[in-house]
This record gives structure tokens, C-alpha cells and sequence, in this order.
């Protein structure tokens, strides 16, 4: 596949637009001129999207959920419900998220959301060349939600290989808290391009529980990327996890800028085919006083890839900096790959900051032991690696999530 003619599918798409404002104009000839990074960037690294074929996937077309589509949705919470990349009013009224602001912006006015300046990576500026609009969800200062809120992104594949392109804009002001979960649901037997940008600004004393969840088809690319900003006093907590068979590349910033703000942020991957994952995060403590930890796991099986590079940057204004990063692989065949790239980048002094990360196989003397005490082979392989990711699985805050992660779970424990 030649670079002009993949280009040149994503241009007919853009064409196709029926409202293309001047940002989203300028958005495409950046992309345009640059095309997909490649291996020499060290961000892509692992995963070059140049080598991928994307005229199979068509711009999506309208059609309204039909209600046994959502039935599995957990009750008490707040939902907002997209279907190939268009909002579904009647599923998801907004007064059933008062005293939420929610509002599906119009391509010309979810333009504002993006600075040609600094967002110049493909993944971002094809995003704004191609998106429908922006979900935009405000929770107001002083107001605890007590449900969770939920944006599901339902990619329909019956009648064809659809390519969609969110966009979210989260605001929690001041003294706020509350419950996000992102969900990107692959339905259908065919594949789907996903390529997701979420914006998040958290203000002064609020907190975000986020959870990002996606599953798919196992010829389909997801390609999540998000930008986070969180105040002073500001708590903004992070859990990355799904059932992707295909590929799935998630790339986050976090942007530590008021005193004593933080982050906590856990990643779960559980590859038991083909898979290939892709996690890109870092998080930038800007100024004194600010925390933040990292705790990821995966679980590797057969052929599947996994790769993790975790940043942590250290400002030179931010001191008394506590920053700890950790994350674990379990390979469970020899075919199987991990790759870990953790890093520290410190511009000041008294900071107290670590990293570490393990790639590995299952411990054939722990096995030995339970073996030897009479537990079967493979209800002791089972247990050794529930006890692995444990410690993040654990961490997952939202039942509904939790449930859907037993599938895949149960998946690598069957070895």
C-alpha cells in the first residue's frame, strides 16, 4: 500500500463531509503533509500504521439503535449512546443525566478544541479532519454525581467495515466529583477503524474517576489518544482496559499543573491470541508538590504483542515531586512478545521518584509447590495468574467493567 493512495481514502471520506470548518480544513492539510509517523519516531516505534491497509473501511452512515441493542447496559447510571459516530437521542434522553450539561457539539463549534499549534500528531489531526462533532459533558462545581456516567461508542459492522472518529470534551469544575466511563463497543462480524480523541479538564479540588474500556473485531484498529489537565488539589484517576482482538494503541498525556494535584493510573491487558496493544503514557508533574502512580499489568499468550512505554517528566518547578512507576508482563507462550519501556525524565531536586518493570514467565517452582499439594496443572497455572493482575484488577471501581473483563480473563487462564 503507497502512501498516496492511503492517504487518498481518508480524503475522499473528508470530502464526503457535509460541513467542513476552517479548522478542520487546516487539520487535514497537516495531516495530509505529513501522513502517518513512522518507525523513526519513537512513539510509533512498535506500531507504524503506514504499513496498514485502510481502503476496506468506509466513513459510517446513520441508523438508529433498535432497544435490544442496550439491554445489557447497567441500570442507575447515566448513559449517552452513539451508533457509528451519531448521537442517539431517543436512547439516551439528556434529562436523564441532570444535573449534568451534556451537549453533542456541531463539527464548526468542537473546532475549538484544537490548537493546529500543538496538536500535531496524525492520530489528533485526522481525528478533527474527520469527526462528526464533540460529546461534551461539563459535571458543575460543588456537585458530587452520585452514578456513574457513561459514553458508549457502538461501531456497527453488519453491513460494512465502518471507520468512525469520537471526540469527547469532559470539564469538572471546581470541588466536583464524579464517574466517567468511556466504552468502545465493536459489534458486528466485520472489522472497524476507531480513532478517539478525548479532552479532560479537571479544575481546582474536583476529582474524575476515568475508565476507558474497548473491545473489537480481530481485524479492527482502535486508536485512542487523550490529553488531561488537572488543577490544584485536583485528583484525576485513570484505569485502561478491554477485549480487543485486533489492535488497539492508546496513548494518554497527563498534565500535572496546580500544587498537590495527582494521578493514579492502572492498565490491564489481558493478549491471549493475536492481539497487538499498544500503551503510550506520560505524565508531565509541571508544579511542586504534585503525585502520581503507575500500576500496570498484562498477560501474554500465544502470538499476541503487547508494548508499554510509561513517562514520567519532572518539571524544574516542580519540587517534592512523588512519582512511582510500575508495570509487569506475563508471557504464557514462547511466541508470545512484551516489550516495556519505562522512563524518567527529572529537571529539578528533592523529588522522590522510581520506576521498574518485569517481563516473564510464570514461576515453574510456585507451580511445583501447588502441584506437589495436589492442585491440578492448570487450576494452579490459573491461580498464579489471577494473583498477577490482582492487583490492578482489583483497583477497577466499576462492577459493570468488571464483569465485562472475566471473558478474556478466563480466556488466559484456559492454557
Amino acid at each position: 500500500m503507497s502512501y498516496a493512495n492511503n492517504i487518498s481514502h481518508f480524503e475522499q471520506a473528508f470530502k464526503q463531509k457535509s460541513k467542513i470548518s476552517p479548522v478542520d480544513n487546516t487539520a487535514w492539510q497537516q495531516f495530509k503533509a505529513s501522513g502517518f509517523e513512522n518507525r523513526r519516531n519513537e512513539a510509533f516505534h512498535y506500531l507504524d500504521l503506514n504499513f496498514y491497509t485502510f481502503e476496506a473501511f468506509n466513513i459510517v452512515e446513520h441508523r438508529p439503535l433498535v432497544a435490544q441493542d442496550i439491554r445489557f447496559l447497567p441500570p442507575l447510571s447515566h448513559h449517552f449512546v452513539f451508533h457509528n459516530g451519531y448521537f442517539q437521542e431517543t436512547i439516551a434522553p439528556l434529562a436523564v443525566a441532570k444535573p449534568l450539561d451534556f451537549s453533542f457539539q456541531a463539527v464548526d463549534a468542537a473546532s475549538n478544541f484544537f490548537n493546529p499549534l500543538t496538536d500535531t500528531s496524525s492520530l489528533i489531526t485526522l481525528n478533527q479532519s474527520l469527526h462528526l462533532g464533540t460529546a461534551s459533558i461539563t459535571i458543575p462545581g460543588n456537585t458530587t454525581i452520585a452514578h456513574p456516567i457513561y459514553i458508549h461508542y457502538f461501531t456497527d459492522t453488519q453491513t460494512n467495515k465502518w471507520m468512525t472518529f469520537p471526540k469527547n470534551y469532559i470539564t469538572v469544575e471546581e470541588n466536583a466529583c464524579a464517574q466517567l466511563i468511556e466504552c468502545y463497543w465493536g459489534q458486528g462480524p466485520n472489522s472497524s477503524l476507531l480513532n478517539s480523541m478525548t479532552h479532560i479538564n479537571i479544575a481546582k479540588n474536583a476529582t474524575l474517576e476515568h475508565i476507558v474500556y474497548s473491545e473489537s473485531h480481530p481485524e479492527s484498529i482502535h486508536l485512542h489518544n487523550g490529553t488531561v489537565f488537572v488543577a490544584e488539589h485536583g485528583v484525576y484517576n485513570i484505569t485502561r482496559c478491554g477485549r480487543n482482538e485486533g489492535i488497539e494503541r492508546f496513548d494518554y498525556a497527563v498534565h500535572l499543573q496546580g500544587e498537590y494535584s495527582k494521578t493514579n493510573a492502572q492498565f490491564l491487558d489481558i493478549a491471549p491470541h493475536q492481539q497487538i496493544l499498544d500503551n503510550h503514557f506520560c505524565i508531565y508533574h509541571n508544579a511542586a508538590h504534585t503525585s502520581s502512580k503507575t500500576l500496570s499489568r498484562s498477560v501474554v499468550h500465544r502470538t499476541a504483542k503487547r508494548h508499554f512505554t510509561g513517562k514520567i517528566i519532572v518539571g524544574n518547578k516542580a519540587f517534592h515531586t512523588r512519582a512511582a512507576l510500575e508495570d509487569k508482563n506475563l508471557l504464557l507462550s514462547p511466541h508470545a512478545t512484551a516489550n516495556t519501556r519505562p522512563q524518567l525524565e527529572i529537571f529539578t531536586d528533592e523529588v522522590a521518584c522510581k520506576h521498574g518493570a518485569t517481563v516473564g514467565y510464570l514461576d515453574e517452582e510456585a507451580l511445583f509447590y501447588m502441584r506437589a499439594r495436589g492442585i491440578p496443572e492448570n487450576q494452579a497455572r490459573a491461580m498464579l495468574i489471577e494473583a498477577f493482575v490482582n492487583p490492578v484488577f482489583e483497583l477497577l471501581k466499576n462492577d459493570f467493567i468488571k464483569s465485562q473483563m472475566k471473558e478474556p480473563l478466563s480466556a488466559a487462564f484456559e492454557i
